[in-house]
């Protein structure tokens, strides 16, 4: 569960007239079944030692090419720019359809995971993976960015598209229902809500929040 699940749940769930397929590494297993969305599992997988969480496929399974053309997509919705990402733009220039990326997560931010613990702190890798992610997005017809502070930086590291503003929404029901929730205490209360992670810094908002 992180904000890229949650956000293609909510994209498939705010347009139940269209039909989705998601292609996702193999893995696990779906308890999320909505009417208008089928899903491809396309190869075993392995999760990344630092990041149980993350699965990295590198193939892709005979049958699970065949289920992704009999779609037959009109569009294809990048969420990554690595294995998966790739076999949508071949799909895509395959069906001379339109390709939409996402930059959900700043490349050269992603490097903690890597289990390089010498390798992934230099301004090499850093350099490398701002050039992996801009050649890959320059390659899809649209770009979306999820904040104004996300597209400036993809434009300074070799993005030539201008990228589309788009983050994923946050239910509004939650803060109308804060508003009508009586104080219980004179203390003020503060709540965290996201992955707990090494990389989210949760002790330095403690810290910050005590002092």
């Amino acid at each position: 569960i992180n904000g890229v699940t949650i956000g293609t749940m909510k994209l498939v769930e705010e347009l139940p007239k269209h039909e989705f397929l998601i292609v996702a590494p193999d893995g696990g297993q779906f308890s999320w079944k909505p009417k208008n969305c089928k899903t491809v599992l396309i190869s075993p997988s392995i999760a990344l030692p630092t990041y149980k969480d993350y699965r990295i496929c590198f193939y892709t399974k005979d049958s699970a090419w065949k289920k992704i053309e009999e779609f037959k997509p009109d569009l294809v919705f990048c969420q990554t720019p690595f294995f998966i990402g790739k076999l949508g733009l071949k799909l895509a220039k395959k069906r001379k359809i339109p390709t939409i990326g996402y930059y959900n997560t700043l490349l050269p931010d992603f490097l903690v995971y890597l289990p390089l613990p010498v390798i992934k702190n230099t301004q090499f890798a850093k350099d490398s993976a701002w050039k992996f992610g801009s050649d890959f997005y320059n390659s899809c017809d649209t770009v979306l960015a999820n904040s104004k502070v996300m597209s400036s930086e993809l434009r300074k590291h070799g993005l030539l598209k201008k990228p589309v503003l788009l983050p994923w929404g946050i239910e509004e029901l939650f803060f109308k229902a804060g508003k009508k929730a009586k104080k219980e205490a004179k203390h003020f209360k503060l709540v965290f809500m996201g992955r707990v992670s090494f990389e989210k810094n949760i002790e330095v908002l403690v810290k910050s929040f005590a002092l």
